[in-house]
């Protein structure tokens, strides 16, 4: 099949704190484009300055983490009447935004750990949750800011620890059970995909260092079948998508 060129601007790097990776995928995605016959720029933006190569016809985003993937530029882009890859603009904000995604979950009847948001350092041990907890900043992604609270002595400098990654993180009950990350494309579930890691949690590092996380496609246990993963097309409607489960229980 013949591949009709097109001048792609590729988006990559960007101001967030996932900087490195959105680096090395975007060059990844660059090269994939042009081995194809496109016509390909690398675009790092820089939020308020940067324009687009003329010509452009499409652009392809490799932005990860805020500004890349929490609507910002997708609304910037949306605005310039130029087509991209990925969600629009309103399902990558709710995505990006924890709070708003169990809160969309909840409303889908999708099960959630309970939580609760916290914007200051000074927050007390919620007596509502249940001990050990997970603490993440609300408007971050790769698991940028995840810290584990086991007892009462570890709170304070694992909430101060997450809050430097944003102005509120969310507080979880910790879920005990077996990582699973499903692709979406077209509203049709992928493969499942057992997630795990080889020591420790399905943290950044172990997210992005080669070797550090073994992946089981399909998943091995019979139970995860696609019948059992909940609709989130109320969460957030996309054309593609990728959701990452806990399924609960050993």
């Amino acid at each position: 099949m013949t591949v009709k060129p097109l001048p792609i601007t590729v988006m990559l790097g960007g101001p967030s704190a996932e900087r490195e990776v959105s680096l090395r995928g975007g060059q990844a995605v660059a090269r994939a484009l042009r081995s194809l016959g496109h016509h390909v720029t690398e675009l790092d933006p820089v939020p308020g300055k940067w324009k687009l190569p003329e010509g452009t016809e499409v652009v392809f985003l490799v932005l990860h983490g805020t500004y890349g993937e929490d609507g910002t530029v997708q609304e910037e882009l949306e605005k310039l009447g130029v087509p991209y890859t990925g969600c629009d603009s309103v399902s990558s904000r709710i995505a990006f935004d924890k709070v708003l995604t169990k809160q969309k979950c909840i409303e889908a009847g999708i099960p959630t750990s309970p939580y609760v948001v916290l914007n200051s350092n000074e927050a007390a041990l919620p007596g509502k949750l249940r001990l050990p907890l997970v603490i993440k900043p609300v408007r971050q992604g790769s698991s940028v800011g995840l810290q584990f609270v086991e007892n009462a002595p570890e709170w304070r400098a694992a909430l101060q620890e997450s809050l430097r990654f944003d102005s509120e993180v969310v507080v979880e009950e910790k879920i005990v059970g077996r990582e699973t990350t499903v692709g979406i494309l077209d509203g049709k579930a992928l493969p499942v995909v057992e997630v795990r890691p080889v020591s420790g949690a399905y943290d950044y590092q172990n997210k992005y260092t080669a070797g550090a996380t073994e992946y089981f496609c399909p998943a091995a246990f019979d139970a995860c079948r696609h019948g059992d993963i909940p609709d989130f097309t109320p969460v957030a409607p996309a054309h593609r998508a990728r959701c990452h489960l806990l399924r609960q229980g050993r």
